[in-house]
């Protein structure tokens, strides 16, 4: 199958089924962009009624064509596409691109054609990329089976609009930036998202990977290619359709937390894979991130010619987490003796050099400050380039120093991105800057936003080199046992939840931190099981029948003796009745009241499309009301977990916050991990909750538990 895929981008012979000599229709402008294009490879053109098209002798089908042919390309009536896949079957065609639109996009009936091409494709291997496509480019070899010309370059770009991904190569193209690969993927109805992005990770002539997704069909496939793909190149995508959390109704507070668009969020940020928010930044960040060096640190230089670009420079940096730090006294001496201007502009950082007449200050002073070993990447902000009406002296200046500029990146290994007010104007100096590798952008936010990936993605290479050597979390050999015996219990007696009770004896089967309970079906037992685990305690209703117990009135806390504990009793047992009177009451669980800890809220919801995912949060109003909340798409790694409780905003309070002591983040971890295990070995489990989770300055204690099974 995988030499079936490798076809699509690099086939040694093509056939366009539906080449035509009208220059209106598909099958021309495609014969057409392949003709003009000069392809390396074999290339047929298929017309039923045999007249030539483009000067080219033509085949009445892709039977007929006497040698072996790697891909087709289809541009036909919808309702002529299954014969010709049967055809391409036959004569064991790799693959297939079907361009022809009126499928699962447009209607019911569609959708049942597709499955039926699918089914029809699978007889002998052959791969489908769409329908509803513009097909695929690859500049190593000139294949080009979109009607639109594409500019060769160090990106690869899947995209599942071809429209938008037209729009972007155009715009790529007067920017100086250009393809190694594209994809038009449409549908998706065979060849998914993930299996393209595994044809391009490795591709020596791509030098970044750009991502244009609506929706994946396959979120665990792409999370697996994405995470092999970032070790190797950056990948960015821009993903809409972007979905409310409260959109889907749940049984529980992860559930109804966790969002789709969350949830993609999540699985980008775990894969290394870089979300933007609009196609300008898939271009603005894709440009930095193939031409500078990766900086070793987030501490950033910063000179202009005017305050006021550099202080918006500096304003954002801790946005797009950079620091501008001081530089240090003997690069301040060196900055006054390359450029000679007022002392207190050269203490500081910023460098603001308006007053200097030199334009070559640009230069001196960018040499100074990348020799600094605690500066790792260095900004210009401000008129570079700029005034060459005005002052045409200058022109020659500003195109020798673009030169020198790029020298010192390569030089010192250090990102250096120009910022300029004057790009639009398009001066030469910029013009060269860009050609020599230097990112050149229009305002001071884009230019840090974009300094501020390049840190994201050596934090992302030096986080990930380690966890190859993790050790993983122990867990009991018999717990898949345990958790087969209790829900198979809850799956015979018709239920789609367990009780706490069972909740609890699966998070045990697993080796998790319960908190001591005992179910009691009478006050009397109530009694005995407080006296032995001690007061104050804790009564809450068990019942299959009911999910929300603090709905029904069946929670009672801090009960301080005996007398107390009997009327909870009644009171909770009356409640409940009064809450669901077909309801059946298995009694009380009964608890001793934890120690004062702080609560968080650990979760777990079977996202559609990436599958089982952990959610991490504080409890009460963090949770509830500020949705302070991370999610991490399973399996876990301890890193990963770790890094998950640090993406909350609240984490300075797990630190200790205002003198109280660090809560236990380790076992917060050991908690994820095994909530992770249980949901990846236990596919009926689609919902845990632990909230609250209370977490101790040593070890934590699960107080409250609910499984959801699908």
């Amino acid at each position: 199958m995988r030499e079936s895929i490798d076809a699509i981008f690099n086939p040694a012979s093509v056939a366009v089924i539906g080449a035509s000599r009208d220059p209106e229709k598909w099958g021309n402008l495609m014969a057409r962009s392949l003709v003009e294009s000069d392809y390396r490879g074999e290339l047929y053109l298929v017309n039923p009624k045999g007249e030539e098209v483009l000067g080219r002798k033509t085949y009445a089908s892709v039977l007929a064509i006497e040698g072996p042919v790697d891909l087709a390309i289809i541009g036909i009536p919808p309702s002529k596409v299954p014969d010709a896949v049967r055809d391409c079957v036959e004569k064991e065609v790799k693959g297939v691109i079907i361009v022809t639109a009126h499928f699962g996009e447009y209607s019911q009936e569609g959708k049942q054609a597709e499955r039926e091409l699918v089914r029809i494709a699978r007889i002998g291997g052959t791969r489908i990329v769409g329908p509803n496509c513009i097909g695929v480019y690859n500049s190593a070899i000139n294949l080009n089976t979109t009607f639109s010309p594409l500019p060769p370059g160090p990106f690869a770009f899947l995209t599942q609009s071809g429209n938008l991904g037209l729009e972007i190569s155009h715009f790529a193209g007067k920017r100086g930036l250009g393809f190694s690969k594209f994809a038009s993927i449409g549908n998706q109805i065979d060849l998914q998202m993930h299996e393209l992005l595994e044809c391009v990770k490795d591709d020596p002539d791509t030098g970044a990977i750009l991502l244009y997704i609506e929706g994946l069909k396959d979120g665990r496939g792409f999370l697996r290619v994405a995470r092999e793909a970032t070790a190797n190149k950056p990948v960015l995508a821009l993903k809409v359709g972007v979905s409310s959390a409260g959109a889907r109704a749940a049984a529980s507070h992860t559930g109804a937390l966790a969002g789709s668009d969350q949830v993609y969020d999540a699985a980008f940020r775990q894969a290394g894979v870089f979300r933007v928010g609009n196609s300008t930044d898939l271009l603005d960040i894709g440009e930095a991130l193939v031409k500078c060096p990766l900086p070793r640190g987030n501490r950033v230089g910063i000179i202009c010619n005017g305050g006021g670009a550099g202080t918006l420079a500096a304003d954002v940096s801790g946005r797009y987490g950079l620091d501008v730090p001081e530089f240090s006294a003997e690069a301040r001496e060196r900055m006054a003796e390359v450029a000679p201007f007022d002392a207190l502009h050269a203490t500081i950082n910023p460098v603001d050099f308006a007053d200097e007449a030199d334009p070559w200050a640009w230069v001196n002073l960018a040499e100074v400050i990348l020799k600094e070993d605690n500066i790792d990447a260095l900004v210009t902000a401000g008129g570079y380039g700029g005034y060459e009406e005005s002052f045409p002296q200058f022109k020659k200046a500003w195109v020798e120093m673009a030169y020198e500029i790029a020298k010192l990146q390569t030089k010192y290994h250090k990102p250096v991105i120009v910022q300029s007010y004057f790009l639009e104007d398009k001066p030469e100096s910029l013009r060269i800057l860009r050609e020599q590798g230097v990112p050149v952008y229009g305002d001071p936010d884009t230019a840090m936003r974009c300094l501020g990936v390049l840190v994201e993605r050596s934090q992302h290479l030096d986080a990930h080199r380690d966890e190859a050597d993790e050790i993983p979390l122990r867990l009991p050999d018999d717990r898949m046992e345990e958790v087969s015996r209790i829900i198979g219990a809850a799956r015979a007696a018709g239920r789609s939840a367990l009780v706490e009770t069972e909740s609890r004896d699966v998070l045990s089967a697993y080796g998790l931190p319960v908190a001591a309970s005992r179910l009691a079906a009478r006050w009397e037992d109530a009694l005995e099981a407080a006296r032995e685990m001690g007061y104050p305690a804790v009564l809450k209703v068990v019942s299959p029948d009911i999910l929300h117990k603090s709905d029904a009135g069946g929670v009672r806390l801090d009960l301080a003796g005996e007398r107390d504990l009997e009327k909870a009793f009644n009171e909770i047992v009356l409640s409940a009745c009064a809450y669901d009177p077909e309801a059946d009451i298995w009694g009380c669980l009964v608890s001793r009241m934890e120690d004062s800890g702080l609560e968080v809220i650990v979760g777990m919801v079977k996202d559609p499309t990436f599958g089982p995912t952990v959610m991490f949060g504080l409890g009460g109003i963090f949770c509830e009301v500020l949705k302070d909340v991370s999610f991490r798409v399973g399996p876990l790694t301890r890193s990963e977990a770790h890094r998950m409780v640090g993406d909350i905003k609240g984490y300075q309070l797990l630190c200790g916050a205002r003198g109280a002591e660090p809560a236990d983040v380790d076992a917060i971890v050991d908690v994820l991990l095994g909530i992770s295990a249980l949901a990846e070995e236990n596919p009926d489990i689609v919902e845990v909750d632990l909230n609250p989770l209370f977490v101790f300055n040593r070890g934590v204690s699960i107080v409250d538990a609910r499984i959801v099974l699908g």
